[in-house]
C-alpha cells in the first residue's frame, strides 16, 4: 500500500525555514544516504516557497545545462529562454538573473533554487565545485536567492562540497545531514505490535523508502521474504548497490560481510536472529 504521509522531518523543515527567513542570500548543503527522504523534504519545502527544483543526471554537463534551462524557462514563464544555447552554468545563471521575470519574482520573496544529486555533476566534470564557487560569488549571492545543493554520495559531498580543500568551502550558510527516522515513527508506516516494529527496525532501520515497501496487511516474515529474500525483489541487491555507489572497491567490503555471516553460521546461531540493516 502506498504511503502518502510526510512523516516527521520537523527539525529539517525548521532548519530550512529559518535559513529562508534570513535577509541575505543563503547557500545550504543537504545530504544523506540514498533512500532516506532528502528529495521529499526539499519538495515539501518548495510547496510553500517560490523556486526551482532540478534533479541532476549522469548524462553529462551539456545535457544537464539543457535540462536546467528548461526548468528556468518554466519558472520565468518564457518559452524562448531554453531555446538559447548556454555554453556553461555561469552563462545560464547570468541570463536567468537578468531576465525581467526574475526581477518580478524577487519582489514576491526569496527564490529557492535546488540542485538535487549534485554529485552527478561532479562525477562528469571535476571542475564543477570551482564553477559553482564563481557562480555563487559573482551571481547568486547578489540576489534574494536560497541555493540548496543536495546529494546522496556522502563521500563526494563531504570531500568535494563540504571539505576544506573544496572550492565551495566557506561559501555555505549551513549544512544538514539527514538521518534515518527514529523508531517511534515506524508505527505511522506499519501499525504493528512493538515486537514486530523492533524486528522491522533491525532489518530496515528508519529508511522511509524501505518502510514503504512493506505491506502492513502481511506478517513480518512474509514481507521479508517478498521484499528482501526473493531474487528480483526491491531490496535483494540493495546492500551491494549501496556499497558500489559509495566505495571505489566495494568487493573488499563484501568479503568482510560474507566472512562475518559465515562466522555466525558456524556458531550455530539461528539466521532469523541476525539482521543486516540495509
Amino acid at each position: 500500500m502506498i504511503q502518502h504521509t510526510f512523516v516527521d522531518r520537523v527539525e529539517e523543515m525548521k532548519f530550512l525555514e529559518k535559513e529562508y527567513q534570513k535577509h541575505d542570500a543563503t547557500f545550504l548543503i543537504l545530504y544523506g544516504r540514498r533512500r532516506i527522504g532528502k528529495t521529499e523534504i526539499l519538495l515539501q519545502f518548495l510547496k510553500s516557497n517560490n523556486g526551482i527544483y532540478f534533479l541532476a543526471s549522469e548524462e553529462g554537463t551539456r545535457q544537464n545545462i539543457e535540462a536546467f534551462s528548461d526548468q528556468c524557462s518554466l519558472f520565468l514563464e518564457d518559452e524562448s529562454f531554453h531555446n538559447a544555447q548556454y555554453t556553461s552554468y555561469e552563462n545560464l545563471f547570468s541570463s536567468f538573473v537578468h531576465h525581467v521575470n526574475f526581477s518580478r519574482a524577487c519582489q514576491k520573496g526569496k527564490i529557492v533554487i535546488i540542485f538535487d544529486e549534485f554529485p552527478y555533476l561532479i562525477s562528469s566534470d571535476r571542475s564543477i565545485p570551482s564553477q559553482f564557487q564563481k557562480i555563487w560569488d559573482t551571481i547568486l549571492s547578489q540576489y534574494p536567492i536560497m541555493f540548496i545543493v543536495s546529494g546522496s554520495s556522502i563521500s563526494i559531498m563531504e570531500s568535494d562540497v563540504l571539505g576544506y580543500k573544496s572550492p565551495l568551502y566557506g561559501r555555505r550558510s549551513g549544512q544538514w545531514r539527514v538521518n534515518p527516522l527514529q523508531f517511534r515513527y515506524l508505527e505511522q508506516f506499519l501499525p504493528w505490535s512493538q515486537t514486530d516494529l523492533v524486528h522491522v527496525y533491525a532489518v530496515l532501520g528508519g529508511i522511509p523508502a524501505y518502510l514503504l515497501k512493506f505491506e502492513k496487511s502481511l506478517p513480518f516474515w512474509e514481507n521479508v521474504t517478498a521484499n528482501i529474500l526473493e531474487k528480483g525483489s526491491y531490496l535483494y541487491h540493495e546492500a551491494e548497490l549501496l556499497l558500489n555507489y559509495e566505495f571505489r572497491e566495494p568487493g573488499n567490503y563484501m568479503v568482510l560481510l560474507k566472512h562475518d555471516f559465515r562466522a555466525n553460521q558456524k556458531n550455530g546461531q539461528d539466521k532469523h536472529n541476525h539482521y543486516i540493516a540495509l
